[in-house]
């Protein structure tokens, strides 16, 4: 008997002691926060958020996941991100980087609002107008470089640093008269750039659509001409499809083949490459820098100067409350410190505190140009005055009008039986039409 009770005695016990150790695992398991990374470029700035995860995952018991798009075609990629969004207990953040959008997670209501929900979103940089559903982590505006040997070649002065696009289009013109150009997606959208980009299209304030006008038809015609003159090599034998394919289409067999071509001579290039984060200039790359290339500020873009990085909260993801806490550990002073220190010069932080901190940090580096510290003054003074804007990729109206006039051009541009004035107005017509719709929506 005596035998019979201490069996029971001690089968209690180990009851008692499994169901405390369950209970106990159960308080002590550690929770999963899962980043969502949609980017198909390279983000040196979450390389950088993962490098200070530890701390975060130690202080709170959590198992931070990273969660990358595998899709690579567009419309793939689309389909992944739009079925992994509608998950229930999803990602809870979306990491953003420099190349990518945040607008369609607002759009499309899968985006939390994160004003009052991130404390020390109060100490970002106050000149920077952002995204209340956008929580940024490292802003940076690239200088435009001018390849010094070739701008001797042609024969051209550099021009002012107060330069606008008229500077611009007289460079890339000069350039391409003297050495010409291979015709491909990159030098088209050059082209692109030099005629379309100075001229407005949509005043927002005033909800006025200013297209279909004499302005906006020569355009057209200049561009028209400098695509079909000697400027321009192209592809013999060339039907309408074969150019769709060049311009739009992605690695088709017609991108891929000028592209090549153009990514051969691309360090002999007089704009673009070798741009630097103006807001955070560094030391020993300055010197080789400088020997070969004249930096000057970005012109001002409709489209807007200021990349940021930065996360976005899923509506439907799992442990939001982790999810706010993470964000506001990575604006902390001490985390956003840790990047001016990580060497990187393509990150500025994003906290007012530290702007006195980073300029005593630039200034101790020691042997930086004059001109580079010039422009950064310029740059911020354009910042302030509120002249250079965040770029917001995907934001519908410069997008859609971007790639309506685009597409339009590469039909005026390459039809087989030339355009009227009259057609050339219909269709400038019904993008102004949609346009309308859009901004009174």
């Amino acid at each position: 008997m005596k035998k019979y009770i201490l069996i029971l005695f001690f089968m209690s016990i180990v009851i008692i002691t499994s169901c405390s150790d369950a209970d106990s695992n159960k308080d002590s398991k550690t929770k999963n926060l899962t980043i969502y990374v949609p980017s198909m470029y390279n983000n040196p700035e979450l390389t950088f958020i993962v490098s200070q995860k530890d701390k975060f995952e130690k202080e709170n018991n959590v198992k931070i996941n990273i969660d990358t798009l595998k899709d690579t075609k567009y419309e793939d990629r689309n389909k992944a991100i739009t079925s992994m969004m509608s998950k229930k207990n999803g990602p809870s953040l979306i990491f953003v980087g420099t190349n990518d959008s945040y607008k369609w997670y607002i759009e499309s209501g899968v985006a939390l609002n994160a004003e009052g929900k991130v404390s020390n979103r109060k100490k970002l940089l106050e000149y920077i107008n952002i995204d209340e559903y956008f929580t940024p982590i490292s802003l940076s505006v690239y200088s435009r470089a001018i390849n010094k040997a070739v701008l001797e070649e042609i024969g051209e002065s550099p021009p002012p640093l107060d330069w606008d696009y008229s500077d611009y289009k007289d460079l890339w013109l000069a350039e391409a008269k003297k050495r010409g150009k291979i015709l491909s997606a990159q030098t088209y959208s050059e082209a692109f750039s030099v005629i379309f980009d100075k001229i407005q299209f949509i005043n927002r304030e005033k909800k006025e659509v200013n297209l279909n006008n004499d302005k906006v038809k020569q355009a057209f015609k200049e561009f028209k001409d400098i695509i079909h003159s000697s400027y321009f090599e192209h592809p013999e034998n060339y039907t309408f499809e074969n150019y769709e394919n060049l311009l739009k289409e992605y690695k088709s067999e017609e991108w891929e083949r000028a592209d090549t071509i153009s990514n051969s001579i691309s360090n002999e290039r007089l704009l673009g490459g070798g741009g630097f984060n103006v807001l955070f200039p560094i030391t020993k790359f300055d010197s080789i820098m400088m020997k070969k290339y004249i930096h000057q500020p970005p012109i001002k873009s409709k489209n807007g100067n200021i990349l940021t990085s930065g996360f976005i909260v899923n509506r439907n993801g799992e442990n939001i409350d982790l999810a706010w806490k993470f964000l506001d550990y990575v604006l902390q002073e001490e985390v956003q410190q840790n990047m001016i220190n990580y060497n990187h010069y393509y990150m500025y932080p994003v906290l007012q505190s530290l702007e006195e901190d980073l300029m005593k940090t630039i200034k101790q580096k020691g042997d930086i140009s004059e001109r580079f510290l010039k422009i950064r003054e310029i740059v911020l003074e354009k910042i302030i005055d509120g002249e250079y804007s965040v770029i917001v990729p995907g934001n519908s109206a410069p997008d859609t009008e971007k790639a309506n006039i685009y597409q339009l051009t590469i039909d005026y541009v390459f039809s087989e039986e030339e355009f009227t004035d009259k057609e050339l107005a219909y269709r400038l017509k019904i993008i102004e039409d949609v346009y309308n719709i859009w901004l009174n929506e």
